[in-house]
């Protein structure tokens, strides 16, 4: 009687989640009504929403069904409810980058305007849970089946879905049967049973089957678990009668998304170029900050320079980075004179050496504008008249006649 009254006392227990930021990002929430950030968060479920203990909720919010005996989050922030009927994606979790803070009791307030991204996706970081990996509650047992024949095929090697043909026989009798391979690796936001799988059946279930979605692909960097009760489950979803259909037994399987890397030195060498078009006067360039390589998307990589500032201390180019059309990242690269620079403001005064073979005449005048030294620039002399030249140096400006 005491351990049935303690495990009941367990179901009745609201499910909690212990999530922490493993990168430099912040949980994005919401508390009457404000905007704040956490790196660590302790949710529950509070009148059907995912609440943290602080108060405050993930924003957007999300809604967690009223049987949900356990709650699980994986390394790109999907926030999963897991009820007698399976375990099921309720919402996913925002992150926040910040500039400027202060802080409100347990939560951290942005001053400035934050960046927001998604855990797992370029480097963003990603989520942990505290206290290990997820241990759902005790669920009903499925009722016992007859022993299901063994698959006809063992499981393969990882190999791209494109090149699998996967056996179409029309004469096929019994029930269809899916054998899902133990690595995969897709491309798409999304993938479907088709890519992860061999099916074998009469061509009409092949085709339905393997066009069941399994949820999205896992994030760049990242691999995603794909287990049978959520293949079940999906096919359930799909309106298909599971029991007219042999899924082989098989462990956990490994899910990645194919991808493809932008390096450092093909973003600089687009900055530069940028740079050097619109300034083609500057000296020589180095880099002040270093992008890091970007992992992408398999797909049609384009680059496109967004815009070219000059400052008295640096250049600084904006570049937007587009794969099959879609922007996946902006960037931002600093570049300064390669020798160190002194940027001179308009007005200096500086001696003007005008050269004509191999004769030369000193005189005075003031910069018409700033420049960086080794930068063509402009001044005017004391009578009024205007040359141009290069700055040799913090005083001098040598003008070719």
């Amino acid at each position: 009687m005491i351990t049935s009254s303690l495990f009941l006392l367990t179901l009745l227990t609201p499910p909690k989640l212990t999530l922490r930021v493993d990168g430099e990002g912040y949980l994005r929430l919401c508390r009457d009504g404000r905007v704040v950030f956490a790196a660590t968060a302790t949710f529950e479920v509070v009148e059907g929403r995912l609440r943290d203990i602080g108060g405050a909720e993930p924003l957007p919010k999300i809604f967690v069904p009223g049987d949900a005996t356990a709650l699980d989050c994986d390394l790109e922030g999907h926030i999963f409810a897991i009820t007698a009927g399976g375990k099921a994606e309720v919402g996913r979790l925002v992150l926040g980058r910040l500039k400027s803070t202060t802080t409100d009791g347990r939560y951290t307030i942005s001053i400035d305007r934050p960046q927001l991204g998604s855990p797992g996706e370029d480097d963003w970081g990603v989520i942990r849970r505290e206290g290990g990996k997820t241990t759902p509650i005790k669920q009903p047992e499925p009722k016992p089946k007859q022993a299901e024949p063994k698959p006809k095929q063992t499981a393969q090697p990882q190999i791209s879905p494109k090149t699998i043909k996967t056996p179409v026989e029309s004469s096929w009798t019994g029930p269809a049967e899916i054998v899902v391979r133990p690595e995969s690796t897709v491309s798409g936001e999304s993938f479907t049973l088709a890519e992860v799988a061999e099916i074998h059946g009469k061509p009409e279930e092949v085709e339905k089957l393997g066009s069941v979605n399994l949820g999205r692909s896992p994030a760049f960097g990242v691999s995603r678990g794909l287990d049978r009760n959520f293949v079940l489950m999906q096919l359930r979803a799909a309106g298909i009668d599971v029991d007219k259909v042999k899924l082989g037994p098989f462990p956990m399987a490994k899910i990645t998304r194919a991808a493809q890397y932008l390096t450092v030195e093909k973003q600089l060498e687009v900055a530069l170029g940028a740079a050097k078009a619109k300034y083609p006067s500057l000296p020589d360039l180095t880099f002040t900050t270093d992008p890091g390589a970007l992992k992408l998307p398999n797909g049609e990589l384009q680059i496109k320079v967004m815009s070219v500032n000059k400052s008295p201390q640096s250049i600084t180019v904006g570049i937007q980075i587009l794969v099959d059309g879609q922007v996946k990242q902006t960037r931002m690269i600093g570049l300064a004179p390669a020798g160190g620079f002194v940027s001179l403001p308009s007005g200096t005064k500086v001696k003007i050496i005008m050269r004509l073979g191999g004769a030369s005449v000193s005189t005075e005048g003031k910069l018409a504008g700033s420049a960086w030294i080794g930068e063509t620039v402009s001044a005017k002399l004391d009578n009024g008249t205007v040359v141009t030249g290069v700055l040799k140096d913090a005083q001098t400006l040598e003008v070719q006649l």
